[in-house]
């Protein structure tokens, strides 16, 4: 019986048959049980695998309408010369947001932090250069701090006039 190689295997199949008898034997008939357990799997599975294509075109469809609405929102609050109102709107009503869901959370730190978290972030898509130039200042100030932290600055001496003689500190010291 002529076997291959592996090297001598094509890389992509081909439409021409294996001349391989063997190869083509391995068919593997199903019995009665594997019949059974799958006609019951195909039945059972068929409704969940409907279910589940059902709902992934509803969040496609969900998915497409808020790409178009952010499409057509997010330039409006990107452009600094409209309008503050609309602006100021959207921060307190995402801090408001923020306040209610660290209210849910409970602890007076989520309560705190929560709004601030929320109207920050609200306010940094209103005003995306404001944002970056804040964001740039702060982490300058931050890694000031740290290196200041790591490697505290040396004190500063008060300079003096006065000579110090050694010739008296020596006699001093007799």
């Amino acid at each position: 019986m002529p076997t291959k190689r592996v090297d001598e295997l094509p890389l992509y199949p081909t439409a021409e048959p294996l001349a391989n008898e063997d190869a083509q034997k391995v068919c593997h008939k199903y019995g009665k049980v594997e019949a059974y357990i799958g006609d019951f799997r195909r039945s059972y599975l068929s409704p969940i695998y409907g279910f589940f294509a059902s709902q992934l075109s509803k969040l496609e469809n969900a998915s497409n309408i808020s790409k178009k609405y952010y499409a057509n929102i997010m330039p409006y609050f990107y452009d600094e010369n409209k309008t503050d109102v609309t602006k100021a709107i959207f921060i307190g009503v995402a801090g408001m947001g923020g306040f209610l869901w660290g209210y849910r959370r409970g602890g007076y730190f989520k309560k705190v932090t929560y709004p601030a978290f929320c109207a920050g972030l609200a306010a940094t898509f209103c005003y995306p250069n404001q944002s970056i130039d804040f964001a740039r200042i702060g982490y300058a100030h931050a890694k000031q701090a740290i290196d200041e932290f790591v490697e505290p600055p040396t004190p500063k001496l008060k300079k003096t006039n006065q000579s110090i003689d050694n010739s008296t500190n020596e006699k001093s010291l007799k």
